[in-house]
């Protein structure tokens, strides 16, 4: 950590004479020769001001090695507030808890030679059982085969949130005060209810437009297959029909196989 009172990228300095590449170069080349890094920072961008310049002179510079151990560390600008330099900080939490990932299907599988040996295999390795149950079933049977395709494939990310930065501009690095800025993030994005719905007007229905016996029948007609093909079509690949995470990507792209099951259940 130091104020090396230069500069490193063009974009590190606002207002005076623009930043020319032979400014940075040397300090590049340090960095280069002595194997370091620049940690992430949050908080501030420009660490340094004298009321018309801003720049970014501080850094904490760790090694390669020092980073992969501490993945999750970044360091914080604090406001100056009446300096001219901001603080760095660095805050050494515990590491991050190990939690139960819930199953997601990720839509990239479907090009995976695997997929369709995995899913005719377990899909009808299963007893007979009553329609919905029976999909059910055959799905949750699913999941650990397909997670093994996941690990294969993918590097999982890390399934925790270290930090973030509120709506006020500060950075909370505690569980609780995450937990309850993403909390207060969905209720404002959920809004409110209606406390009343406003009456129907008879007057209105009886002078719109009404059914005829043809439309009418149309609407208590038995659902078809072919219909129940054309509606999943229309879904979106990243919308989940149920709480299982299979996604309509999933069964699209399998319905040749599961199709007689899921038609079943819907019929």
């Amino acid at each position: 950590m130091g104020d090396f009172s230069a500069v490193l990228q063009p974009d590190n300095r606002m207002g005076g004479s623009a930043i020319q590449h032979v400014k940075v170069k040397d300090f590049e080349e340090f960095l280069g020769s002595a194997g370091l890094i620049v940690m992430k920072t949050v908080g501030i961008f420009y660490s340094w001001t004298n009321s018309h310049i801003h720049s970014r002179i501080d850094r904490d510079l760790v090694s390669p090695t020092w980073m992969s151990l501490w993945p999750q560390i970044a360091d914080e600008a604090k406001d100056p507030y009446f300096f001219d330099c901001s603080m760095l900080c660095i805050t050494f939490s515990r590491s991050p808890r190990k939690m139960a990932r819930p199953f997601r299907f990720f839509n990239h599988l479907t090009a995976h030679t695997e997929l369709l040996n995995i899913v005719s295999t377990m899909w009808n390795w299963t007893v007979q059982r009553e329609y919905m149950e029976q999909v059910w079933h055959q799905l949750k049977l699913m999941n650990e085969g397909i997670k093994a395709l996941k690990r294969a494939c993918v590097l999982i990310a890390q399934n925790h949130i270290n930090r973030l930065t509120t709506t006020s501009g500060d950075v909370v690095h505690i569980d609780r005060a995450v937990e309850a800025e993403i909390i207060g993030f969905y209720k404002g994005l959920l809004g409110t209810y209606a406390t009343q719905l406003p009456a129907i007007i008879p007057s209105i229905l009886v002078g719109s437009p009404i059914l005829d016996n043809k439309q009418k029948l149309s609407l208590i007609a038995p659902v078809t297959r072919e219909e129940i093909y054309l509606d999943l079509k229309d879904i979106s690949d990243l919308k989940t029909p149920g709480y299982d995470r299979f996604n309509a990507c999933f069964f699209k792209k399998l319905w040749p196989i599961i199709r007689d099951d899921v038609s079943d259940v819907v019929i």
